[in-house]
C-alpha cells in the first residue's frame, strides 16, 4: 500500500492544506487508483475526513488539488457550488453517517456559473443555478472594481453564502454546536493551483 502524508493523524484542515502544498509542484497523483486501497475500501467501507462542496468545472478536481487518494474526501459537485436540498442531503449523510468532521465549500476563479450571473438571457435549468448566485454578483458589483475584481469578489461572496446556508441547516447546526463539525470556505486559483482559505 502506498503511504502518503494523509495517513497521518493530523487534523483534517491541516491535511488539506499540506496536500495543496504538495499539489503545487506535483505532476501526477499516484494515490488515486492504487488497487490495494480500492480493495480495502470496498471491503471495509469509506471513512473520509472532509466533505468538499465545489463546482462541476472539469479543471477543479479536489482529489488532485488536495493530493488525496480514494476514500479520503467526500466530494459534492454542482455548477457554482450552490446549495439545494440534494446538496444538503449529501452533506447531512457525510456528517451523520460517516462522521466527517470538516465541510469545505470551495469556489474557484474564472467560474462560468458566476459569470452567468452577469448575463441577461439565461434559460433552462441553468437559470436555477444563476438565480442562486445573482445576489453574490450584485453585492460584488456594489463594491466596484474591474470586471475581474467583481467576478473574484462574487466567487468569494457565493462561497460565503453557500457556507452560511450549510451552517443554517438544522442537522449541520446540531453537529457544529456539539463541536463535531467545522464548516469553512476556500477559493481555488486555477492558474497557480493554490487554495486560499477564507478563515
Amino acid at each position: 500500500m502506498i503511504q502518503t502524508y494523509s495517513d497521518t493523524k493530523e487534523d483534517p484542515l491541516s491535511r488539506l492544506k499540506k496536500g495543496n502544498e504538495i499539489y503545487l509542484d506535483a505532476t501526477y497523483n499516484k494515490n488515486i487508483i492504487d488497487k490495494d486501497i480500492r480493495k480495502k475500501l470496498n471491503e471495509e467501507g469509506q471513512n473520509p475526513y472532509a466533505v468538499i462542496l465545489t463546482c462541476s468545472d472539469s479543471r477543479v478536481v479536489p482529489e488532485n488539488i488536495f493530493y488525496t487518494g480514494l476514500g479520503e474526501l467526500f466530494v459534492v459537485r454542482v455548477a457554482g457550488n450552490v446549495i439545494d436540498d440534494t446538496i444538503l442531503g449529501s452533506i447531512e449523510y457525510a456528517i451523520s453517517k460517516l462522521d466527517v468532521p470538516l465541510v469545505v465549500v470551495m469556489g474557484h476563479d474564472n467560474c462560468g456559473a458566476v459569470k452567468g450571473a452577469s448575463e441577461k438571457n439565461i434559460n433552462g435549468k441553468l437559470e436555477t443555478i444563476v438565480k442562486k448566485i445573482k445576489p453574490s454578483y450584485e453585492k460584488a458589483k456594489l463594491q466596484g472594481g474591474s470586471q475581474e475584481e467583481i467576478y473574484n469578489n462574487a466567487v468569494k461572496f457565493n462561497t460565503e453564502n453557500s457556507m452560511n446556508l450549510i451552517k443554517e441547516n438544522e442537522i449541520v447546526k446540531k453537529y457544529i454546536d456539539e463541536k463535531k463539525v467545522k464548516v469553512t470556505g476556500a477559493n481555488y486559483d486555477m492558474e497557480t493551483g493554490l487554495v486560499k482559505w477564507l478563515d
